[in-house]
């Protein structure tokens, strides 16, 4: 293949995720500012433009034209399983010293090593937390759960006592503040199983991307369930489904005291939303602590026809210049550690309670305790969450017992497994 130059530049298609304008305009602007860098590449930028940015990509692989270069996160071990992934260990191991992985956090960086191959550059990565309403923890005279993850207590009991504390019931029974916000979806809710020392999948499921049956139904897994359904009908201190607020929508209008089990999203961009001050902390414990990271590699297509060019991009974009950048206009932290700084400022501003250190306290924390996050690492993803929905709303609701809830899901699970398993022969 010819050498490409500045007057035959290699190009290559960079697939962005068409989100909030400032993030697009920002990126757009660090793509000119690679190829200034690089002459000798020229970057043809398409976005996912309204549609679903996972169903366009499928839609370009289908039709011949996948892009180069793309990330946004996504069921990466399915990319993995169709050999839509170039494989990057051999780039990787080459251009180690220039990755400094020593810059990123260890969740993230390791995130997308499978099997002694590498398959993609982590761009961005953020844990799980509690989010609390400050105000609220004022006025109650409750004391603030702890950022540091370290901490011996911070159980779910003592979660479950500050929640009480927090809760506010009228005379007919009706729940004017919520102590706290229960994820009662699908996706995060294996945050529970972790906090309880279960799980959904075993070892060889994590290690080769594809389950083969199903491990929910355990007793770590009903206690974790259990402790979750408890805190909207026994404890009495968490939203139920159809009440006048959600957990959810209350937490972020003041009327739910803290949140569980959520990320930046929480509160980053919302400032026109919250109107209070608000706090992070780790995960309370049932019996281990535990958190889940959502890290966005970019990754480059097993069919470009410029590989190097494509990595380039790839190690620029996960650079140190550009992740600085970055953290002055991101919702979620930047992968390497040494380019939060303007990050931690932004969020310490905006939470009027923390101090960044603090703020790179939990943010650290979550990164040391968390697992990635399943729809990255797990074949099959959506299918599991559309087996699991149904299931799911009936024990948040309380119509279907835990036990019961979770034998009926290791059922489909097994029978979707070995359906998904016939389909790739």
């Amino acid at each position: 293949m010819r050498a490409a130059s500045a007057k035959n530049p290699a190009t290559i298609t960079f697939y962005l995720y068409q989100g909030d304008q400032e993030t697009v305009d920002w990126m757009r602007s660090m793509i000119t500012k690679f190829e200034e860098k690089h002459p000798d590449i020229k970057v043809n930028v398409i976005t996912s433009a309204g549609a679903d940015y996972v169903t366009k990509l499928t839609t370009l692989w289908a039709a011949g034209t996948p892009p180069d270069v793309w990330g946004q996160g996504g069921p990466v071990r399915t990319y993995v399983e169709r050999g839509w992934l170039l494989d990057l260990t051999s780039y990787a191991k080459r251009d180690l010293e220039e990755l400094k992985p020593s810059e990123f956090f260890r969740a993230a960086w390791l995130a997308y090593q499978w099997d002694g191959k590498f398959w993609g550059l982590p761009f961005m990565s953020v844990g799980t937390f509690l989010f609390y309403n400050a105000e609220l923890f004022d006025r109650g005279g409750v004391p603030y759960p702890p950022t540091e993850w370290k901490d011996p207590g911070w159980t779910c009991d003592e979660m479950v006592a500050a929640a009480r504390n927090l809760t506010v019931i009228d005379p007919s029974g009706r729940m004017k503040q919520g102590g706290v916000g229960v994820n009662t979806g699908v996706f995060g809710s294996i945050l529970y199983s972790y906090l309880a020392g279960g799980d959904w999948f075993d070892q060889n499921a994590y290690r080769t991307g594809t389950p083969s049956q199903s491990t929910l139904h355990t007793p770590e897994n009903v206690k974790a369930f259990s402790a979750a359904v408890n805190l909207m009908w026994k404890d009495r201190v968490a939203p139920r489904p159809g009440m006048e607020f959600d957990s959810w929508s209350g937490f972020q209008n003041g009327q739910v005291a803290m949140y569980l089990g959520a990320g930046p999203w929480a509160v980053m961009g919302k400032r026109n939303v919250l109107k209070f001050a608000w706090g992070m902390a780790s995960l309370p414990k049932i019996s281990q602590r535990a958190s889940i990271v959502y890290t966005d590699p970019w990754m480059v297509s097993s069919a470009t026809k410029h590989p190097e060019a494509a990595w380039e991009l790839v190690k620029y974009l996960t650079s140190s210049e550009v992740l600085q950048s970055y953290a002055e206009i991101a919702a979620f932290p930047p992968a390497r550690t040494n380019c939060v700084m303007a990050y931690l400022q932004r969020m310490a501003r905006f939470s009027t309670h923390h101090s960044e250190r603090e703020i790179l306290m939990a943010l650290a924390g979550a990164q040391e305790y968390g697992r990635e996050s399943i729809d990255h690492t797990i074949n099959g993803w959506p299918d599991i969450m559309n087996t699991l929905t149904p299931i799911w709303t009936e024990m948040f609701a309380n119509r279907k017992g835990v036990g019961e809830s979770l034998a009926a899901a290791d059922e489909k699970l097994t029978a979707l497994y070995r359906k998904l398993a016939t389909s790739r022969r």
